[in-house]
């Protein structure tokens, strides 16, 4: 699986916490590796607010493998809004610095609430977001079609 949007990681949010979306405070990791194949997720239970560079930890050391390249966090909040800015979040801010030090690059946090998303990151396809150069790319190829002759029966 080639995760290649924000929404991908809202559909996974949506899936471990189907029936009580937005009334708590979840948060998870998502990881994937050079290729932004979906390697895993984890779940993270620090204190995003009270203690950000904490926090930065327990999500690498979530993740802590040499496969690892791409991470994003997915937080569960009651009072999610269509505003964000990357700067508005020191816990962002900081977990992108650490990941950087480790050759992790950090897609962003996705918040989700029972009515509305937002996000630090991309939220559409990663190939459409300014700046895409930073992140993973799909293709697509067609299969290379069989001539007549070799497709008739003997």
């Amino acid at each position: 699986m080639i995760i290649d949007s924000g929404w991908d990681f809202l559909s996974l949010a949506t899936l471990r916490w189907p029936d009580d979306l937005g009334r708590q405070h979840r948060q998870f990791v998502v990881f994937g590796d050079h290729h932004w194949w979906f390697y895993g997720v984890a779940d993270v239970f620090g204190d995003r607010w009270a203690k950000p560079a904490e926090w930065a930890d327990e999500v690498l050391m979530r993740v802590d493998s040499d496969s690892v390249r791409y991470v994003a966090v997915v937080v569960e909040t009651e009072e999610t809004t269509l505003r964000y800015s990357a700067d508005a979040y020191p816990f962002d801010r900081i977990l992108r610095e650490q990941a950087a030090e480790r050759g992790i690059h950090h897609m962003g946090c996705y918040f989700i609430g029972a009515d509305y998303w937002s996000a630090t990151g991309p939220m559409k396809t990663f190939s459409t977001y300014v700046g895409s150069e930073q992140y993973p790319t799909v293709t697509v190829e067609t299969a290379i079609a069989s001539s007549p002759a070799s497709s008739q029966h003997a």
